[in-house]
């Protein structure tokens, strides 16, 4: 039986899973602040989902070991968060940091150019950038996402547990 954990689920946990969030009063199964670890045993789930979460966290590498150790071998860490030069990234006061997908892939996957000994081990999946649809013109994008300001609005990383 597959396990699934939404962290952050906050009012819009998916469907099937269990919820996880620091806010009462919402659809979260598990009410807990996972800066402080997550209350929950190893290898416990199969998938673990992080919709726009990870840039509220200050410590993102713990919480990165937290997520490897819940999740089962081959497990599946599915991470979207806004583009760092999106406007969607800057809005919100309580973000703490600015990812793009090289953030994930470079340092959390075992052939990333910046991974360290150490930590987690991770192996690409797949990466999904999602581009503000306003800007349809402009051409190359995969290539000019880091210049022009808001050409990707939000990414998506799917890392497998080695």
């Amino acid at each position: 039986m597959e396990r699934i954990l939404d962290v952050g689920c906050g009012s819009h946990k998916m469907k099937n899973a269990i919820g996880i969030d620091i806010t009462p009063n919402t659809r979260a199964d598990i009410i807990a602040d996972i800066t402080t670890g997550f209350p929950i045993k190893t290898e416990a789930f199969n998938t673990v989902y992080c919709n726009h979460v990870l840039e509220h966290i200050d410590n993102t590498l713990f919480i990165m070991n937290e997520l490897e150790r819940i999740l089962k071998k081959s497990g599946r860490l599915v991470i979207r968060c806004p583009f760092y030069n999106s406007f969607g990234a800057f809005v919100d006061p309580t973000h703490c940091h600015y990812f793009s997908e090289k953030s994930f892939t470079e340092y959390f996957t075992d052939g990333g150019d910046m991974h360290r000994i150490g930590a987690t081990s991770f192996k690409l999946i797949k990466v999904d950038l999602k581009y503000n649809p306003k800007l349809w013109f402009i051409p190359f994008k995969k290539k000019l996402r880091f210049f022009i300001p808001n050409l990707c609005t939000e990414f998506l990383v799917e890392l497998e547990k080695v």
